[in-house]
């Protein structure tokens, strides 16, 4: 009978990943080491955003930029007024020579969007320059390099007013430099309303700063529309008061003349602001245009930044004044 042979018996473990106890722990690695690899992996794959490209034209210190002009600004419009279309564009009338050529589908409500105040206050002075055009820049003409920033907003495709400083009722408020006042000689109410216009060019017409009492009173206001329409230019009522006589005196002195509907930032809560863009959709929808006004404030400029590109696709046209004050015209 064939003996069996004797199994020898087995070495024990010499490490301490033969054990049991080592096993797992050499588990726990390995998945471990897995896990930090395939972290490496996926956080490698995870892009930066692009930064914001920049342009070399600049309002104010060269270190703040704003984002580059349209490649092809809008060209200038020299049309003539839809109910004279055979007529050709006297050189005086600037506020047809410097208008931005805007063309709106037919039935499309209107809306002009203005930004007041532009050219004190430089960082939101370039946040309103580099909102989507056209809107319309109300430069303040004692501001800062006035005519620099005025060519600036130019080539931004936006349609240029100056920002006039007038009296306004409160006596303790301060409507700036060169402002225009009832109780001024005549000489030196001249005197101010050519410096006014003289600060920067390209510009279509001019609205008031401030100016609830001197819009009130239509002898003061005389001078002011005899020197536009000699110029060629328009005025924007800024509506800073119920009692005001700018677009009756305008009319007796034919200038082209429009108002403001719906100021945007009245009260500067972010729910108001939205709330106000609301009613100027509203408006526009049921008159077939709206004027409104903003200033260069973070809530104001927040909100234009989401909502112009927003309300074009509900509709509307953004317009530049202009075509609301040519509008206006053909229908009178």
């Amino acid at each position: 009978m064939q003996q069996r042979r004797k199994r020898r018996p087995k070495s024990p473990p010499t490490g301490i990943w033969r054990t049991p106890t080592g096993r797992v722990v050499t588990g726990v690695a390995v998945l471990t080491l897995l896990a930090i690899g395939i972290g490496v992996f996926h956080g490698a794959r995870q892009e930066t955003p692009a930064e914001r490209p920049v342009a070399s034209v600049t309002i104010g210190e060269p270190s703040r930029q704003l984002p580059p002009p349209p490649q092809t600004p809008p060209p200038r419009t020299v049309k003539p007024l839809s109910f004279d279309p055979g007529a050709r564009v006297p050189e005086t009338q600037a506020w047809l020579k410097n208008a931005v050529a805007a063309a709106v589908p037919d039935g499309r409500p209107m809306i002009a969007v203005v930004i007041d105040d532009v050219g004190l206050d430089r960082p939101r002075s370039r946040r309103a320059v580099a909102l989507p055009a056209p809107v319309t820049i109300a430069l303040m003409a004692y501001a800062d390099d006035a005519r620099a920033q005025a060519a600036v907003i130019r080539r931004y495709g936006h349609e240029l007013i100056v920002h006039l400083p007038m009296e306004p009722k409160n006596g303790n408020e301060n409507p700036g430099p060169n402002a225009l006042l009832s109780g001024l000689s005549e000489a030196e109410f001249a005197r101010r309303l050519e410096w006014n216009l003289t600060q920067f060019a390209g510009y279509v017409g001019v609205n008031n700063h401030m100016g609830s009492k001197l819009t009130s009173d239509p002898a003061a206001l005389a001078p002011v529309m005899a020197a536009l329409k000699q110029r060629g230019l328009m005025f924007l009522d800024s509506r800073t008061t119920g009692e005001t006589q700018a677009l009756a005196m305008a009319r007796r002195y034919g200038v082209p003349a429009v108002e403001r509907n719906v100021f945007i930032d009245h009260d500067t809560s972010p729910i108001a602001v939205r709330t106000a863009l609301v009613r100027v959709e509203d408006l526009a929808r049921q008159n077939g245009f709206a004027i409104a006004i903003g200033h260069p404030k973070d809530v104001t400029l927040d909100a234009l930044e989401e909502w112009l590109p927003e309300v074009k696709l509900r509709g509307y046209a953004i317009v530049p004044l202009t075509a609301i004050a040519r509008h206006i015209a053909s229908e009178g």
